[in-house]
């Protein structure tokens, strides 16, 4: 019987050690103490839109990412297999929130690819690159896949993507 409390006391300590260093590590500020500021955070724009933010190395953005949620999680595929697309509306209007156009510098140089439903226009600016995913078979006003605006600064060139 003394060995089976023992045995319980045991589990109880470490139990409590456990849920205190999980506790610990779930305060965004004692995890940036630890190990430095997040490379990557992502917001909830609207309930089915998230905005993705990736830092460089000096902690100024790189990379902004506006992609559609689904319903069950921002990162899995919608369950219908039809493709997850914001409206185009909406894409335009972050875009000119996020990166106005005063803020863009040089003359657009535009490309754009379609092979069948999926397209990409890119936007290529002196200190910024655009791109936008389309789905040319999902409705006009509510085709964007996703957007994304990537800075070509130095401290942005060896970032990966939000991806």
């Amino acid at each position: 019987m003394q060995h089976t409390v023992l045995r319980f006391a045991a589990f109880l300590g470490v139990l409590s050690s456990i849920v205190r260093v999980a506790a610990a590590q779930s305060n965004t500020s004692e995890l940036t103490a630890r190990y430095g500021p997040p490379e990557v955070e992502r917001y909830q724009v609207t309930p089915k839109v998230s905005l993705t933010v990736v830092y460089g190395r000096d902690h100024a953005v790189c990379q902004l990412s506006i992609e559609p949620r689904s319903s069950t999680s921002a990162i899995k595929p919608a369950p219908t297999g039809e493709p997850l697309t914001i409206s185009s509306d909406l894409a335009d209007s972050l875009l000119n929130e996020l990166l106005p156009l005063g803020l863009r510098q040089g003359e657009a140089r535009v490309m754009a690819e379609q092979m069948g439903c999926p397209a990409l226009l890119s936007e290529d600016y002196d200190n910024v690159r655009i791109a936008r995913t389309t789905n040319a078979c999902a409705p006009a006003a509510k085709n964007v896949e996703s957007l994304a605006i990537q800075w070509k600064r130095p401290e942005c060139t060896e970032q990966k993507t939000a991806r």
